[in-house]
């Protein structure tokens, strides 16, 4: 099963000024450490997919950073952003 994030809402990366239409996830978002899955920006790169191993439960990271870009300007980014993701047994 694939869990997707919309990391992107609830991101504060700017001045209110900075709209949030052109702000994109960079290309690669960093996969767990651990073996528990992997993480990839959609294609749009609005969001993050989280696709666990079979059988895995428990508690995971991915990192991703966000960028504003438009055209003819300078690329402002963020730092690199941990998403904490928890895996629960089916039924609890």
């Amino acid at each position: 099963e694939v869990f997707t994030m919309n990391v992107l809402e609830s991101d504060v990366l700017f001045p209110a000024t900075f709209p949030k239409s052109p702000l994109r996830i960079t290309i690669p978002v960093v996969s767990p450490s651990d073996s528990s899955g992997s993480c990839v920006a959609t294609a749009n790169r609005k969001a993050i997919e989280y696709r666990p191993n079979a059988l895995f439960t428990g508690t995971t990271s991915c990192k991703y950073t966000a960028c504003y870009f438009q055209p003819g300007q300078e690329e402002v980014c963020s730092n690199e952003v941990t998403v904490t993701i928890t895996i629960k047994p089916r039924g609890e």
